[in-house]
């Protein structure tokens, strides 16, 4: 057994055990309120992910023995968990592989001083978990695949497993698509790969991948396309903005922590101007890992600048063109820690790293358990901390609920409940009874909420608006063209820390006089009206 296996089992020991505290402990945040409903809707994909983070969600529920309509924070977030620790595994294999296993465990220990990847995909119910696994599997085999290429074997096996990998990428989140263009233009570059395209190796991997994918094809494919021109929307339109640029290349910056995202940039700016050295092997030709590795980072991060030199894009969204650098980080640091010019300052630098990683993350799950901190301490400041305070989350969705059990406000019968923001009916489906309907009257953004009911189901009912994102002046108002009468029942501040973070608004809205388009079946040839507008007319009476 190689001596540095006992440390990557520490590394992934140490890391799971604060992940768990942590995913225990933290209440789910917007999105992951709302991925937990994908349970109780399971189909082949959805509005704006593919289903593998429903199978993920799944599988820690499962194992931890509760059903959808009471998964906990925890069971909910275990599978991703798992994953990462793979990822760690996986990350060592492939830095091992292009390099040496020094350069794996040092690239390991990289993927896990990341904060994004670490704590946020490595801790969440998000679809980044997935991918970062499937991601690393699909380059590990598709090095082992183009390596044999490289000596001019057919390797149809290994091209089977990159397009089992690829598929389940993609099954993962839409990311997932660069990854063969990553690998097509390695191909193109290298002489020695070219005939590979003669061969049926690469196009079968196209093939299993794409049969992998097909259940969010033909989901997409029944309903309008919805899910590919959502996210494919979010990616055009703009003009030259470098505000947008600058804050994308910041928030790079803030996920990934400046000491990981700087030896990220200057290897792969490292590797564009050549100033790479192959490793030393004994078997020729090889695979070329300064091309691989460039190849899969350049189209994922040059398109994302590109879109974030136009509009504003999330920070995370380009992380995955920089996943192909922590192999050369792991390389760089195993270089300066086997130095002994460079091993003192080097250590150090890692031993702080590490510190502020574990000491956050341990701070951050105590504050969610235990409330360390009491923002009504610090006056009108606090105040506005807490309502940033995402630990906050599961005090003010379970005090909401229970207040609007407590003054009567609770949907009756034949009634349902319904806000304007997705994430806030996801929040309040999770704490209400399952049987009480929660919708998302949005038109323009309303997500899985639209396929999740029959929009004609609800005509001549009563609905209870939850109103707490938008202002007074357009919410109700907005609604008044769809019921005969919105009458206030009241508001309800939300206490934590001994200081209001929201304040909620509450109506009871009568007699729903038409189907409201939330949902994309019901016919699209209509315009729809967005609710983010001047109320045309007074609708409280």
């Amino acid at each position: 057994m190689d001596a540095r296996i006992k440390p990557l089992a520490l590394l992934i020991a140490a890391g799971t055990l604060l992940r768990l505290a942590l995913a225990a402990w933290f209440p789910l945040g917007n999105d992951e309120a709302y991925h937990t409903l994908f349970l109780r809707h399971p189909q082949a994909s959805y509005f704006d992910h593919p289903p593998m983070l429903m199978l993920i969600e799944q599988l820690g529920m499962n194992l931890l023995g509760q059903s959808p309509d009471s998964v906990s924070p925890l069971a909910a977030r275990l599978g991703f968990i798992a994953l990462f620790a793979g990822s760690s595994r996986l990350m060592f294999r492939l830095t091992s592989r292009l390099f040496h296993p020094q350069a794996g465990l040092m690239a390991a220990f990289a993927l896990n001083l990341s904060i994004y990847h670490s704590v946020a995909a490595g801790s969440f119910a998000l679809p980044d978990g997935p991918l970062l696994f499937f991601w690393l599997l699909t380059m590990d085999r598709l090095a082992f695949a183009l390596n044999d290429n490289e000596h001019g074997k057919k390797a149809t096996a290994a091209w089977l497993q990159v397009g089992l990998a690829w598929g389940l990428a993609m099954l993962s989140k839409y990311h997932a698509i660069f990854l063969p263009l990553g690998a097509v233009l390695y191909v193109l570059i290298r002489p020695n790969c070219r005939r590979i395209l003669l061969c049926p190796g690469p196009w079968l991997a196209v093939i299993v991948g794409s049969l992998i994918f097909s259940p969010v094809i033909w989901w997409n494919a029944t309903h309008n396309w919805a899910s590919f021109a959502f996210q494919s929307g979010r990616a055009v339109g703009g003009g030259f903005n470098p505000a947008t640029l600058a804050a994308a290349i910041g928030g790079q910056i803030a996920y990934l922590t400046p000491w990981i995202w700087w030896p990220a940039v200057a290897g792969l700016y490292s590797l564009a101007r050549g100033r790479f050295q192959e490793p030393i092997t004994s078997e020729k030709p090889t695979l070329n890992v300064r091309v691989f590795l460039l190849t899969l980072a350049m189209p994922a991060t040059l398109i994302f600048l590109f879109v974030a030199a136009r509009k504003q894009v999330l920070p995370h969204w380009s992380l995955v063109g920089l996943i192909p650098a922590f192999p050369l980080i792991g390389k760089t640091w195993a270089e300066l820690l086997e130095n002994p010019a460079t091993r003192q300052t080097t250590r150090r630098r890692l031993k702080f790293a590490s510190g502020f990683v574990i000491m956050a993350t341990l701070f951050v799950s105590l504050h969610a358990h235990f409330g360390l901190i009491q923002w009504s301490l610090f006056g009108p400041i606090g105040q506005k901390l807490a309502r940033v305070d995402m630990t906050l989350d599961g005090q003010i969705w379970t005090e909401l609920t229970r207040q609007i059990h407590q003054k009567g406000w609770y949907p009756g019968p034949d009634e349902f409940l319904f806000t304007s923001r997705w994430y806030e009916s996801g929040h309040l489906a999770r704490e209400l009874d399952p049987s009480t309907p929660v919708l998302c009257y949005n038109a323009k953004d309303s997500r899985g909420f639209a396929d999740w009911a029959r929009p004609e189901d609800y005509v001549g009912r009563n609905g209870i608006l939850v109103s707490m994102s938008a202002k007074p002046e357009i919410e109700p108002a907005c609604y008044d063209r769809w019921f005969d009468q919105i009458e206030p029942l009241g508001t309800i501040d939300i206490k934590a820390s001994g200081t209001v973070v929201r304040t909620a608004r509450i109506y009871r809205c009568s007699g729903q006089k038409t189907v409201f388009p939330f949902d994309r079946r019901f016919d699209p040839s209509q315009p729809r009206p967005i609710l983010a507008t001047k109320p045309e007319a007074k609708s409280v009476r």
